[in-house]
């Protein structure tokens, strides 16, 4: 529950919306694909892939506010998108897919998230929102001066300390399956290695609070209060920003076409997961039960 948390904040962060909204998003729809789903091994939460497609969505909305309330229309329109698709049994058309289209995707896709996630890094507070990859890139140049060095060192400290993580756990995973006796720490250092996105939250926010001021300043950008409980329910279509864009019919087209975009990679990316666990487990699910359900899933989070 500690990892999903983060995670989805920082899928929010990567979506640029308020970042609360990342675990609002991932409290409704565990519930209904338990119901409806037919893989035990399923993760249904957010996906970075479907952040940044859903960030390419709002790019027109410097507010965030707007771009907050309009991600849970485009949850909306994926989850039907994705109902309608289950109930044809439309799931066959995956197949048609080539690996080469898949590879390439989710490569230019892990490359706009890096470019996303230089902001976090450099602790650019104040940069401007950019539309598209070019003009991104040229708002971070120009708040590169404002660089929070702590925030910055603090990052970089972070990935080798992923990293080593990630090298112990494959170093000890291999010591234990050879032949004893093995030294006593082993056993602890491969667990500990296993809970290495734990470890790193655990490191940073300890940082953080040991380093902040009496009046709750720091030294870097933090996430900030989280507010507690659940906001009350409201559909998407009755939010502010909502209503204006079905008034002015301002992007409403491409929002239909992206939130396609959106409902056709999380099916993807989720269904690709858990065919993979039931092979390995020797069960099978049902492709276009898979779409339904995730479907209904994401309408009902919206």
């Amino acid at each position: 529950a500690l990892i999903c948390l983060v995670q989805t904040l920082a899928h929010a962060a990567i979506a640029t919306t308020d970042v609360i909204q990342g675990p609002y998003c991932a409290f409704v729809p565990p519930f209904v694909y338990a119901m409806l789903g037919t893989s035990p091994h399923a993760s249904i939460s957010s996906g970075a892939i479907a952040a940044i497609l859903i960030a390419d969505q709002l790019q027109f909305w410097h507010n965030i506010e707007e771009r907050t309330e309009l991600a849970s229309l485009l949850g909306l329109i994926s989850g039907l998108w994705l109902v309608v698709l289950g109930l044809c049994k439309a799931a066959y058309l995956v197949r048609f897919l080539s690996q080469s289209l898949i590879s390439g995707f989710v490569t230019g896709g892990s490359v706009l998230i890096l470019e996303g996630q230089l902001k976090n890094l450099f602790g650019l507070v104040n940069m401007r929102h950019g539309i598209g990859f070019i003009d991104t890139a040229q708002a971070i140049i120009e708040a590169l001066p404002e660089t929070n060095f702590v925030g910055l060192g603090l990052g970089l400290s972070m990935m080798g300390v992923l990293q080593l993580m990630m090298w112990l756990k494959k170093y000890t995973t291999a010591q234990l399956k050879g032949k004893g006796p093995h030294p006593r720490w082993m056993t602890p250092a491969k667990i500990l290695s296993e809970m290495k996105e734990l470890v790193l939250v655990a490191l940073s926010t300890t940082f953080a609070y040991l380093t902040a001021q009496e009046d709750g300043t720091t030294l870097l950008p933090v996430v900030g209060t989280i507010p507690p409980g659940l906001p009350p329910f409201k559909p998407p279509y009755d939010l502010p920003a909502v209503r204006t864009m079905f008034a002015t019919h301002y992007h409403i087209n491409e929002f239909i076409v992206g939130g396609f975009l959106v409902a056709l990679t999380s099916f993807l990316t989720t269904y690709a997961t858990s065919k993979k666990q039931a092979l390995h487990h020797g069960y099978q699910i049902d492709a276009s039960q898979e779409m339904f359900a995730l479907g209904m899933a994401g309408t009902c989070g919206s």
